[in-house]
């Protein structure tokens, strides 16, 4: 019997090594300059590293207790020993800002703090339509509860959401959607350096649809949407960009009456739809022409619901590539 582990090829080098921490950190790997090494591979459950499992591109994201494993390959495939680092991010988040009413204002959040939107709660933006949330914790919108941007003219706001996490429970929304039928979606921008769950609704509608832009480590959709629609003009824009695994099994749509919007992901890690997720750029209208979907994906992509970017009179446009 032979073996494939070679002892002179370099084991990956964590840095910062493991260890315990106060706050999320980005973990880089490298070999020390070995050139015989030419891919890295890690593991964040546990499990044993091969060739095979997640290939590292850029800085790790951890942001929760986390055992790290990594194994260095070279071109044949011969391994070097497993590097294993555990990491213990301490709770820094002791205190939690419940909002059970309608608050209005341009600007929450407070160092140390989650906020929790309770049921017949609401963060609001001001008659300007601007509304930023920045805290270094987590943000939870509980069942009947509200985050929402408009102007006093009733078109959609500009929100900036920057946490640790988000959370959007079912029956929740966070919304810059128009409210009067005649102005469009505005602005939702979400930054996460953990993980941004949605099981509600995250919503740009109007009647042209708005921008949706998430930039998390995890992303999960399976609530009732993510949506950038124009009800009577065209779609809006939807980015998305994930460093670690990305999962749909809810509705993210730009659908549009004439011409459908936008939706780009970008995914580190995996890329999975179930049966039941939807990723839609549809045009409605008889003249409408549908969208554009395009998909970067860093390890692997399982598509078991459905993409759809339909027109009327010409269809969209949908691109994969898998890294």
């Amino acid at each position: 019997n032979t073996t494939a582990e070679i002892a002179f090829l370099q084991e990956p080098i964590a840095t910062p090594p493991g260890g315990t921490y106060s706050e999320p950190q980005d973990v880089e790997l490298d070999v020390d300059g070995d050139p015989d090494v030419d891919t890295i591979h890690y593991t964040l459950d546990g499990s044993e590293p091969d060739c095979n499992s997640t290939e590292y591109t850029g800085p790790i994201n951890i942001a929760e207790d986390t055992t790290l494993k990594a194994i260095a390959c070279d071109a044949e495939g011969h391994t070097s020993i497993v590097t294993t680092e555990e990491y213990i991010i301490e709770n820094q988040c002791p205190e939690t800002n419940e909002v059970m009413s309608k608050v209005v204002g341009s600007s929450f959040g407070e160092p140390g703090h989650n906020i929790v939107v309770k049921s017949g709660g609401e963060l609001h933006s001001d008659a300007s339509g601007f509304l930023s949330i920045d805290t270094d914790c987590g943000i939870t919108v509980e069942d009947g509860g509200k985050i929402t941007a408009v102007t006093a003219g009733v078109a959609g706001g500009v929100m900036s959401i920057a946490a640790r996490s988000l959370t959007v429970e079912s029956g929740g929304a966070v919304r810059a959607d128009e409210t009067n039928g005649t102005s469009s979606g505005g602005v939702v921008s979400v930054d996460t350096t953990g993980d941004t769950i949605i099981d509600g609704e995250l919503t740009a509608n109007g009647l042209t649809g708005g921008t949706i832009i998430i930039d998390a480590n995890n992303l999960s959709v399976s609530g009732t949407s993510v949506t950038a629609d124009g009800s009577t003009g065209s779609g809006g824009t939807i980015f998305v960009t994930s460093t670690g695994y990305t999962t749909v099994t809810g509705n993210v749509l730009a659908d549009a009456n004439t011409d459908a919007g936008s939706i780009a992901f970008i995914v580190g890690n995996d890329l999975t739809v179930s049966e039941s997720g939807l990723i839609r750029v549809r045009a409605n209208n008889s003249n409408g022409v549908g969208g554009s979907l395009s998909f970067v994906v860093g390890n692997n992509a399982t598509i078991d619901g459905i993409l759809n970017a339909k027109g009327k009179t010409e269809g969209g446009q949908i691109t994969m590539t898998v890294k």
